[in-house]
């Protein structure tokens, strides 16, 4: 009978698991760039959507210098490159500085609003009234009465006035009906202002939501 120190020593010797060896450079080289190939050529309206929103984009990038130069200009028409140096948003432009204060005031209170708690392009709809609400309420409603924004909006203000006086011009007007219309037409009311303050608060915090869609890759 055979001991156990016996049927180990008659029993063939178990062999070692062979360590599997990482890919090869070359390999995941050639598995990249066939991925992109194909996501490309499979889904190219998809490629080039996604890659206007995420933080890093794969790309086929050619190294020839005609070629190269040409393809930016691609990514920029495409809207993947951005066309100027720097900052998307001027942080210190007074408008921003008004998106950004009223973002820090609604989203202490995000909780008791039920908003969502990420801040986007997709979630933005939630998010605008309670922005245009915290701005309004921290100008007293008058947000016309500040010098700064007030500058920021004039010229489109004005621009605007002179449209009014243009249909009013058209119009078959006696002489002191047409001199009253154009009083109030041309001339510009707190109210004008007001409106139009608000419709440029609106447009930089929409540019604000976007930029942060941009950053976290949304």
């Amino acid at each position: 009978m055979k001991t156990k120190k016996g049927i180990m020593e008659s029993s063939p010797k178990l062999k070692s698991k062979k360590k599997l060896e990482p890919p090869s450079f070359n390999f995941l080289w050639g598995e990249a760039v066939e991925a992109l190939r194909m996501l490309t050529r499979m889904y190219p309206s998809e490629y080039w959507e996604h890659a206007t929103k995420v933080r890093h984009v794969p790309l086929l990038f050619p190294r020839q210098k005609g070629k190269s130069e040409e393809y930016l200009k691609e990514l920029t028409r495409k809207g993947v490159r951005w066309s100027k140096q720097g900052r998307r948003r001027d942080q210190n432009h007074p408008m921003n500085k008004e998106v950004g204060w009223a973002y820090g005031e609604v989203w202490e209170k995000r909780h008791l609003l039920n908003l969502p708690r990420q801040f986007n392009l997709k979630t933005y709809p939630e998010w605008e009234p309670w922005l245009v609400e915290a701005f309004m309420n921290n100008h007293d409603d008058s947000p016309e009465k500040s010098e700064d924004l007030k500058q920021l909006v004039e010229e489109q203000v004005n621009r605007n006035c002179s449209v009014k006086g243009k249909e009013i011009d058209g119009r078959k007007l006696s002489r002191s009906e047409h001199d009253e219309e154009i009083k109030k037409g041309r001339e510009a009311t707190p109210a004008d202002y007001c409106a139009e303050i608000k419709k440029s608060f609106k447009k930089a915090a929409k540019r604000f939501a976007n930029d942060m869609s941009w950053e976290r890759g949304d």
